[in-house]
């Protein structure tokens, strides 16, 4: 069975958490203006001496453009589709309406993720037999709450790589929900060599090859958005001077319609894509959170970082044209949530006091853990030893009073764990709380030749629900 059911005696966490608020000050602003500043008229020199819209591959990189498989569509269509005029959505009627994120994957109200389990399956090669993690895209219908795997046959065993197109090796194989019908995969070929782009096709249970990599790893995925499904790709090179081995990261273009290839780009260096939508890609560097077109062109800093702060979590509200984000540093003792307007106005919304470490925003709510580290024991790389950084807890605040009062919502009270520093594995629907199963496991050191605790993401890929009210929990596991 995929699903179990559990019922817990879970009491509803309703203890409210004091949080003292702070106004946006002036002063501040005048600074964070003062850096926009900057970093633009920076950008705006680097274009002025740019001379040609596609970049040329430096010594010592062989031309080698990505290979389309099973068609004849080497050939470039063209340029991006021109942008569409905004439409006017309607207004949201869920609490995730709209609302677009780097923690999850949500489509026509279904929550999409990977499952994962460790399985003995017959080897690809057709000799013997072997034991790996093997990944299986699944969802979760958020109206029903009812689960299934991704796999459209139901006679499919969902236990032989060479025919069953939804599983995988690995943890990390992306997906892409196009329709209702369409979806792509980044997986291995297990006829064949290295990783390919799939385009599968939900109604008629068919799969084919849209893209073969340059460098034989397997591909990234983006949207689609404005009919053009987005691929990150790499080349390795020996530069000839150096003498060493240096990748070039690129950015494909192609066509849901035609499959047909329609550009590469090199994409510019240090370079974070977070979100492409209705016709803008939002990127970031070590420096900046920058705003362009789908070329790179008409670049457009939208704020600097300091120091080594980064983006951790970001949500881009479609209905409020809102981008939000978490800018955190190292050691993740301060991160502050920030807002950036239709207008172009950026918001700090939580400050760095707060010590956030993850957030999700709704339509209403904010729903966030702070740093609250429990220590859980020693070890020998880490003068911290081992710590649990929020203190299983997650606390909600209204979206339009984030520094009002907050409640605490769920208390895992030490008997499970939500949180590790870079890794964010819980998301909010309503009164229903999904989460990854972090598991505190035995770590062998051998110098010391002593075993130590630490936190890990389980090696059984499990997603969790917990009805926030009635405590309630299911288990969604790949058997």
């Amino acid at each position: 069975m995929m699903k179990r059911t559990i019922c817990l005696c879970l009491c509803a966490l309703l203890a409210v958490l004091p949080v003292c608020g702070c106004g946006y000050r002036g002063d501040a602003r005048a600074e964070i203006e003062n850096e926009l500043e900057s970093a633009r008229a920076e950008n705006e020199a680097k274009a002025e001496a740019k001379t040609e819209n596609e970049p040329k591959p430096e010594a010592g990189m062989p031309e080698q453009p990505g290979a389309l498989v099973e068609s004849d569509t080497e050939e470039w269509e063209g340029a991006v589709p021109t942008p569409p005029e905004k439409v006017d959505l309607d207004p949201p009627k869920t609490d995730w309406d709209h609302i677009l994120s780097s923690e999850y994957n949500i489509y026509d109200n279904k929550l999409y993720y990977n499952l994962q389990a460790y399985k003995t399956i017959p080897s690809p090669s057709g000799v013997g037999n072997n034991t790996s993690g093997i990944v299986m895209h699944a969802y979760t219908d958020l109206a029903t709450l009812e689960s299934a795997y991704l796999c459209p046959d139901p006679l499919c065993a969902h236990d032989d790589l060479n025919v069953c197109f939804y599983i995988d090796k690995g943890s990390s194989s992306p997906f892409v929900i196009a329709d209702n019908r369409t979806v792509y995969m980044s997986r291995m070929d297990y006829r064949g060599d290295g990783g390919r782009v799939w385009k599968a096709d939900l109604t008629n249970n068919t799969v084919r090859a849209v893209y073969t990599p340059m460098d034989h790893d397997l591909p990234g995925l983006d949207g689609p958005d404005n009919g053009v499904l987005y691929i990150y790709d790499s080349l390795k090179y020996t530069d000839e001077e150096s003498r060493t081995t240096k990748r070039i990261e690129y950015m494909i273009g192609l066509s849901v319609d035609t499959d047909k290839m329609l550009f590469k780009r090199e994409l510019p260096e240090d370079c974070r894509i977070h979100l492409i939508r209705n016709g803008k890609i939002w990127y970031s560097t070590t420096r900046e959170l920058i705003r362009c077109d789908p070329d790179f062109g008409n670049p457009e800093t939208l704020y600097v970082f300091k120091g080594t702060g980064g983006i951790s979590a970001w949500y881009y509200d479609e209905y409020r044209d809102e981008f939000w984000f978490l800018v955190i540093k190292q050691g993740y003792q301060s991160g502050k949530v920030m807002r950036i307007l239709s207008d172009g106005t950026v918001e700090e919304v939580i400050p760095s006091s707060k010590k956030l470490i993850y957030f999700q925003l709704t339509n209403s709510k904010i729903y966030y853990s702070v740093y609250d580290p429990i220590k859980l024991g020693e070890h020998p790389f880490d003068p911290n030893g081992t710590v649990d950084v929020s203190g299983g807890k997650i606390y909600a605040a209204e979206r339009e009073d984030p520094l009002g009062e907050a409640r605490l919502v769920y208390d895992t009270r030490g008997e499970m764990f939500l949180c590790l520093p870079g890794v964010n594995t819980y998301a909010v629907f309503d009164d229903q709380l999904f989460f990854r199963p972090i598991q505190l496991v035995d770590d062998y050191d051998f110098i010391t030749k002593k075993t130590y605790k630490v936190l890990s993401i389980a090696h059984d890929l499990t997603m969790y629900r917990i009805d926030l009210t009635t405590g309630e929990e299911e288990e969604f596991r790949f058997e």
